[in-house]
C-alpha cells in the first residue's frame, strides 16, 4: 500500500508535504478510485484484489488542490514579472482534466424493469 501512496504523492507533486496531505487523506482518494480487478471482480466481492485507477485518484487530488488554492487568489507585480495565483488553480484544473482523460472508462450496470405493474 505504501508504494501506491508514494506513487500518488510523486504523480501529484506532494512528496514532502505530509503535513497538509497525510496518507489518510490520500487514501480516501484512492478508495474512491477502486476499479474491477484483473479477474473482473467488483470491489465489494470477497475475492477482490485491491486495484486502483491511479489517474482517477490523481485527478481527484488535483481538483482538491485547486479548491485549496482558490480562496487565496491574488496578483502581484514585482520587477516586471507578474505572478497570478489564479494560474496555479487553472494549472491544477488542467492537470485534473489530463488525468481524467487517462483514467479507465467507467461503466455502470443498469437493470431495467417495468415501473407499472399490469
Amino acid at each position: 500500500m505504501s508504494e501506491v501512496l508514494a506513487y500518488l504523492r510523486e504523480t501529484t507533486g506532494l512528496v514532502g508535504n505530509e503535513t497538509d496531505w497525510p496518507d489518510a487523506r490520500l487514501q480516501r482518494f484512492l478508495d474512491n478510485a477502486k476499479v474491477r480487478d484483473d479477474e473482473g471482480r467488483e470491489p465489494n466481492d470477497e475475492d477482490y484484489e485491491t486495484t486502483y485507477d491511479l489517474h482517477r485518484a490523481a485527478a481527484q487530488v488535483f481538483r482538491a488542490r485547486a479548491a485549496d488554492a482558490a480562496p487565496h487568489g491574488f496578483q502581484t507585480q514585482m520587477d516586471q514579472a507578474a505572478t497570478h495565483r489564479q494560474q496555479i488553480v487553472e494549472n491544477y484544473r488542467r492537470l485534473a482534466r489530463d488525468h481524467d482523460k487517462r483514467s479507465r472508462a467507467r461503466a455502470i450496470k443498469m437493470r431495467m424493469r417495468d415501473v407499472v405493474a399490469e
